[in-house]
């Protein structure tokens, strides 16, 4: 049927920007890498960042920087990546950008940098 037709061309549409921009990161020359929040596990790591740590990203995702280096070190890197998500105030940096596209905080005070698309 014709709404099946268009739902397969979304998908595939889906499909090809999702491959496209896999590319992009996995090609950038700077290691690029996302972890979870709260519990900072990697969910993304490319290509520059496995040459630079000399580690597949096999080895790196869903785990911590606990499981790399010792708790001091890797409690540092996680507090140096917090505080370049927060600003001073205590609000994310891109906390307005966020909110003029429709977004709005998640229990702001317990856990800042969490943000939703407000439907209601």
């Amino acid at each position: 049927s014709r709404h099946v037709r268009n739902q397969q061309d979304v998908i595939d549409q889906l499909q090809k920007t999702t491959s496209f921009l896999d590319a992009v990161i996995d090609n950038l020359p700077g290691m690029l890498f996302v972890k979870s929040f709260p519990d900072s596990r990697f969910v993304l790591f490319n290509r520059a960042g496995e040459e630079l740590l000399g580690r597949r990203r096999e080895e790196l995702l869903g785990r911590t920087d606990l499981d790399f280096y010792p708790r001091e070190q890797a409690e540092f890197f996680r507090a140096r990546g917090i505080r370049r998500i927060v600003s001073p105030g205590g609000e994310p940096a891109h906390a307005a950008y966020l909110r003029r596209m429709g977004f709005a905080p998640v229990a702001p005070a317990a856990l800042p940098g969490l943000y939703q698309l407000d439907v209601g």
